[in-house]
C-alpha cells in the first residue's frame, strides 16, 4: 500500500493532535475540586499520610504534614481512606469483584467532593474541615503528569517523522509504526490523568478511561507486533498473520463483559496471546532473513531492544522488592524504559546506521542482564531463605561477582554470536608469514585479493567503480569498499564472515593498518628481491667469466676425445644456471619443450622405449621466468631418469596444456615398479619437491591398478605461468 504524505503536512497534522490531546488530558485533570494535599500510603504501617500540603491551598493551615488520616466524610457519608483508595490502579486489581467495588469507592468519595465542604478525620481523633476550590489550577499538576504527556508526544513523534521520512514511498510497516505510536500518545495521557489525581475521579469517568486505556494498549501491542509481518522482509502470508492477530483483538469482550471472574484471563490472557503470536512472527522473519545480510541484522537490532525493553520493565518492577526503595511513579519509569526502545526501533527501521548500533546493543543487552542477575537472585533468596533485603542484595552481589561475571567473560570470548571471530591481534602472524612469503609468486593484485579473503572471508570479493580514495561501508554494512592504492583496482568485500554480520568500525580500523602493512611489505620485498637479483648477477657473472671459459678451454683440449661430449654437456648446464641467476628474465616455453623433447627422445630411444608426446598449441604465447625454466627442466629430467632406473616401461606418455594460468605437464609410463607405498623417497624425489614448491607449483604421483596388477605410474607437475 502506498500513497503520498508531504513530511510537512504529517509533522503539522502530528503537532495538532498532540496539542489537542494535552488539552483534553489538561482539561479533565484539572475539573475536579481541588483540596491541596497529597497522600502517601506509609511502606512500614500502610497509614495514609499526609506528604504535602500545597501553599494557597484550602488545606493550607488547617492540615499539616505526617498526619494520618483515617476517613473523610461530608453532610450525608462518610467514606474511609486506605490504600486500595489511593494507590490501586484499575487493572493492578486481581478480580472484577475489586476491579468493580474501585469504581464504586471511586464515585462514593467523588459525590463527597462535590459537597464542597469535607471533613478529614486523623488517627489522633482530630477532624479537618476544608472548602473546597471547585477547580483544580493547572499549577498544581505534578512535574510527573507534564513527564508523562512530555513521553508519550516524544514517542509520537518518533513514529511520525519515520512516517515523514518514508512518505515518497510509504510501506504498510511505517503505518503500523505510526498507528503504534498514536495509541501510545492516548495511553501516556490516560495514564498521566489517573496516575496524577489528588484523591479520586468520578467512577464512571475513571471507568472509560480504564477502557481507552485497556484498547490504546491494545492496539499499541498489536500495530508494534504487526511490524513483523513486514519488516525486515514481507511475510508471504502477511495477509493472513494480519487478521489473525487483529482477530485476538475480539477477545477484548471477555474484559467488557466479564467473563471470567479473574482479569488474568480476560486482561492479561489477551496480551499473553497477541505476544506468543509476536514471537511466532519473529521466528518467522529469522528464517526469511536467512541469507539477507542487512535483513537479518536489522532482526537482530529490533529483538535486542525488545529484550531491553522487557529486561528494564522487570528491574523497574522488582526494586521494591529487593530495597527499601518505593518507586511512587514507577509507571513514569515504565515509560522511560519503552521510550528508549521506541527510539531504538525507529533507528532500526530507518537503518540508522545499523552496523554500528549492533555491537552496542548487546554490550547494553549483556550489561543489564548482569543487573537482573543480581536483582533476580536477591528475591530467589528472600523467598526461599527468608532472609533480609539487604543481606539478600549483598550475597547476590558476591555471587554474581564471583560466578556470573568470570563466566560471562569467558562466554563472550569464546561464544559470543558474531563478535568473538574478529580477534584480528590472533592474525597478524599468518598475515605477515602470507605477505611476506618469498615462496609466493602471485602478482600483487592476486595476494592483496588473497588476504582480503583470508582475513574477512566474505561472501563475494567483486572489483569496484567507486573512485572513492577512502574505506568505506556501504549498503548499510554489507559492504566494504577497498579503494585502489599503489595500481592495484579497488575492490568491494560483501558479507563478512560468510554473511553471519556487518562490517563495523574495526574493519575499517584493521583494513587501514592492513594497507600501509601491505606497502611496507612490499616495498621490502622489492628492495629484498633487487638485492637477490644483483647477488644472482654478480654470481652469474663470476661464473661466466671464470668456470665458462675454463670450460671452454678444457673442451678445446679435449676435442676428438671422449670426454669432449661431456664438457659440451657441462658448459650447457652451467649456461642454464647462469640464464636462471642473471641471464634473460623470461623464457618461451616453446622453446624449453623443444629443448626438453630432444633430451627426453635421446634418451628413451637408448633403452629401446617408446615417446609419445602431446602438446598445446599455445605454448608458443606463453613465457615462464628463468629460474621457472631451470626447475621445470631439472623436474622432467629427474622424472625421466626415475623412469630408466625403476619402472621397467615400454612406453611413455608426456602430455603438456592449460588451465587458466596453469601449466601442467603430465608424464607417464605402463611400468610395473613398486606400488607408492613402498616407496622410499630418495634425494631425487626430495628435489622435485623442493624446485615444485620454489616455482611455486605443485607435484602429485598417481599409479594404474588393472586386476590387481600395476599397469603404470603417471607424475603430474603444475606450474602457474
Amino acid at each position: 500500500m502506498k500513497f503520498t504524505l508531504s513530511p510537512k503536512f504529517i509533522f503539522l497534522s502530528s503537532t495538532v493532535v498532540y496539542l489537542l490531546a494535552v488539552f483534553l488530558s489538561v482539561q479533565i485533570s484539572v475539573s475536579t475540586p481541588w483540596v491541596g494535599v497529597e497522600l502517601n500510603v506509609s511502606n512500614v504501617t500502610g497509614d495514609v499520610i499526609v506528604s504535602s500540603v500545597e501553599p494557597n491551598s484550602p488545606a493550607a493551615g488547617i492540615i499539616t504534614e505526617n498526619e494520618i488520616i483515617t476517613s473523610v466524610s461530608g453532610a450525608m457519608r462518610r467514606v474511609e481512606v486506605n490504600d486500595f483508595l489511593i494507590n490501586e490502579m484499575p487493572f493492578n486489581l486481581k478480580t472484577y469483584k475489586e476491579f468493580n467495588y474501585f469504581f464504586s469507592l471511586q464515585s462514593n468519595v467523588s459525590r463527597l467532593l462535590d459537597e464542597k465542604n469535607i471533613v478529614f478525620e486523623t488517627s489522633e481523633g482530630s477532624s479537618h474541615e476544608i472548602q473546597l476550590a471547585p477547580v483544580r489550577p493547572i499549577s498544581s499538576l505534578p512535574v510527573i503528569y507534564w513527564l508523562q504527556l512530555l513521553i508519550g508526544g516524544a514517542v509520537f513523534f518518533v513514529s511520525m517523522a519515520v512516517l515523514a521520512f518514508s512518505s515518497k514511498e510509504t510501506q504498510i510497516v511505517n503505518i503500523c509504526f505510526a498507528l503504534a505510536g498514536l495509541s501510545f500518545l492516548v495511553l501516556s495521557n490516560v495514564v498521566a490523568i489517573y496516575t496524577s489525581r489528588e484523591l479520586v475521579l468520578n467512577g464512571s469517568l475513571f471507568y472509560i478511561l480504564s477502557m481507552v486505556q485497556y484498547y490504546a494498549s491494545l492496539a499499541f501491542v498489536s500495530f508494534f507486533i504487526s511490524i513483523f509481518c513486514f519488516y525486515p522482509m514481507r511475510a508471504k502470508q502477511a495477509k493472513r498473520l494480519m487478521q489473525l492477530l487483529f482477530a485476538l483483538s475480539f477477545l477484548s469482550l471477555l474484559h467488557i463483559f466479564q467473563v471470567f471472574d479473574s482479569l488474568l484471563f480476560s486482561v492479561y490472557g489477551l496480551f499473553y496471546a497477541i505476544a506468543i503470536l509476536g514471537i511466532f512472527f519473529i521466528t518467522l522473519q529469522y528464517n526469511y532473513t536467512r541469507g539477507f545480510i542487512v535483513e537479518r541484522a536489522s532482526l537482530r537490532w529490533l529483538v535486542y531492544a525488545l529484550i531491553t525493553g522487557d529486561v528494564l520493565f522487570f528491574i523497574i518492577s522488582i526494586i521494591p522488592l529487593v530495597t527499601t526503595l518505593d518507586l511512587i511513579h514507577k509507571q513514569f519509569f515504565y515509560w522511560v524504559a519503552l521510550f528508549s526502545v521506541y527510539v531504538g526501533i525507529a533507528l532500526g527501521l530507518k537503518k540508522y546506521k545499523l552496523f554500528k548500533l549492533e555491537l552496542w546493543a548487546l554490550y547494553s543487552w549483556v550489561w543489564m542482564f548482569g543487573g537482573l542477575i543480581v536483582l533476580g537472585l536477591a528475591v530467589l533468596l528472600m523467598i526461599t531463605f527468608n532472609v533480609s533485603s539487604v543481606v539478600a542484595l549483598l550475597l547476590s552481589v558476591l555471587v554474581v561477582g564471583w560466578l556470573y561475571f568470570p563466566l560471562r567473560h569467558w562466554l563472550w570470548e569464546n561464544y559470543a554470536f558474531g563478535f568473538n571471530r574478529t580477534q584480528y591481534q590472533d592474525r597478524l602472524p599468518e598475515l605477515l608469514e602470507i605477505i611476506l612469503s618469498s615462496k609466493s609468486v602471485r602478482s600483487s593484485k592476486e595476494q592483496w585479493e588473497f588476504l582480503l579473503r583470508q582475513v574477512f572471508d566474505p561472501v563475494l570479493v567483486m572489483h569496484e567503480t567507486d573512485e572513492n580514495e577512502e574505506i568505506t561501508i556501504k549498503e548499510s554494512g554489507a559492504v566494504l569498499h577497498v579503494p585502489e592504492f599503489d595500481h592495484i583496482p579497488a575492490l568491494a568485500l560483501a558479507g563478512v564472515e560468510r554473511g553471519s554480520r556487518l562490517f563495523n568500525s574495526n574493519d575499517i580500523s584493521f583494513l587501514t593498518s592492513m594497507m600501509t602493512l601491505f606497502q611496507h611489505a612490499q616495498q621490502f620485498k622489492g628492495a629484498y628481491e633487487q638485492g637477490v637479483h644483483e647477488e644472482r648477477t654478480r654470481i652469474a657473472r663470476d661464473l661466466h667469466d671464470d668456470v665458462a671459459a675454463r670450460l671452454l678451454t678444457l673442451i678445446h683440449k679435449t676435442e676428438g676425445t671422449p670426454q669432449e661430449p661431456l664438457a659440451r654437456e657441462a658448459l650447457v648446464t652451467l649456461r642454464e644456471s647462469i640464464n636462471s641467476l642473471g641471464g634473460a628474465k623470461e623464457q618461451k616455453l616453446d622453446d624449453i619443450l623443444r629443448e626438453l623433447r630432444i633430451d627426453v627422445e635421446f634418451r628413451l630411444d637408448a633403452v629401446n622405449i617408446e615417446l609419445y608426446w602431446e602438446q598445446d598449441r599455445q605454448m608458443y604465447q606463453k613465457n615462464i621466468s628463468s629460474r621457472q625454466a631451470t626447475n621445470f627442466k631439472r623436474v622432467a629430467q629427474e622424472i625421466i631418469t626415475n623412469i630408466l632406473k625403476h619402472a621397467k616401461a615400454n612406453n611413455v606418455r608426456v602430455e603438456s596444456h592449460f588451465v587458466d594460468d596453469l601449466f601442467i605437464l603430465s608424464v607417464c609410463d605402463d611400468g610395473s615398479t613398486k606400488l607408492m607405498k613402498d616407496w622410499i623417497n630418495g634425494r631425487g624425489v626430495n628435489n622435485i619437491r623442493t624446485r615444485m614448491e620454489e616455482s611455486g607449483g605443485t607435484v602429485r604421483w598417481n599409479q594404474r591398478i588393472m586386476e590387481e596388477q600395476l599397469a603404470g605410474t603417471c607424475v603430474d607437475i603444475n606450474i602457474p605461468i
